[in-house]
């Protein structure tokens, strides 16, 4: 009751969530929200008895159990995309292993609509030349600005995963550049990379806690044709700074350098000849 309580107000608040999970670990005893009959959910996995799912299931449990005895505070992990089991939409899960008293009790996990994701891809794309993923960790498309996944079409295929590979939607030039270099360390906190491949350039970048990497693929075209525009006012004010050059180095040559140099001229001839004229220079010299 605890845990249909919290599922609910949690819910109630993150519209994009499709469903919460837990099931037991010692028991086959499992708990979901919203609620779904047993029919409903069975047919929409394809399955024909509560036996089958323990057999979907079952296998599972027993790798949590290894995962926690190799290394105990992994306990949380991210899904594929795959069918959910409500509506056949698309759902990417967070899941999370439930530790009591040192002994593992069951796991936790909530499925939540990647459709916001492809919105925000959408959103972010502001040049028809550019696109926009959002991928996992192991380069997984979650959302695609030009090509949203799509779900299989049919019956019983809830829990079909959706793998699609970031590569597979890369111009050719990029994707074998991508083999070659890869993302760097994508799992790095905060990383924000650029890779360079013939007429493209991508950028790759990932933040602290978000278990996904932004990828923006753009022309190099287009962006010279962003820059270039942006320099214009820089190179006027250069021809600016080099046109008051060329005039100060031409008033100081006619205030100061001819007058000098006409005076210098003048005292080397009037030692000689005392009667040479005076220079017409300004009263200051």
């Amino acid at each position: 009751a605890l845990f249909l309580s919290a599922a609910a107000v949690v819910h109630e608040r993150s519209p994009g969530f499709q469903g919460s999970y837990f099931i037991a670990a010692e028991f086959n005893v499992s708990w979901g929200h919203p609620w779904i009959d047993t029919p409903t959910m069975l047919s929409a996995m394809g399955m024909g008895s509560l036996n089958e799912l323990e057999e979907l299931f079952g296998p599972g449990l027993g790798i949590n159990r290894q995962r926690l005895a190799k290394n105990p505070i992994d306990t949380a992990r991210w899904g594929k995309p795959y069918v959910g089991q409500l509506d056949s939409a698309l759902v990417q899960s967070h899941a999370a292993l439930l530790v009591v008293d040192g002994e593992y009790a069951g796991e936790l996990s909530v499925d939540f609509r990647i459709d916001g994701l492809q919105r925000t891809a959408e959103a972010w794309q502001a040049q028809a030349e550019e696109r926009i993923w959002i991928i996992d960790r192991e380069q997984v498309v979650i959302a695609d600005s030009l090509q949203p996944l799509k779900a299989p079409v049919g019956q019983g295929l809830a829990n079909v995963t959706v793998l699609v590979e970031l590569q597979t939607r890369l111009p050719p030039e990029v994707a074998k550049q991508l083999e070659t270099n890869g993302l760097g360390s994508p799992l790095q906190p905060t990383t924000t990379q650029v890779l360079r491949a013939g007429p493209w350039v991508m950028i790759t970048a990932t933040r602290s806690r978000s278990p996904w990497v932004y990828v923006q693929l753009v022309p190099r075209s287009h962006l010279r044709d962003l820059v270039l525009p942006s320099l214009v006012p820089y190179a006027l004010l250069g021809l600016a700074l080099f046109g008051v050059f060329i005039a100060g180095q031409w008033l100081f040559a006619r205030w100061f350098v001819t007058p000098a140099l006409g005076v210098l001229q003048y005292l080397r001839q009037v030692t000689a000849d005392p009667s040479t004229p005076e220079p017409q220079v300004a009263y200051r010299w």
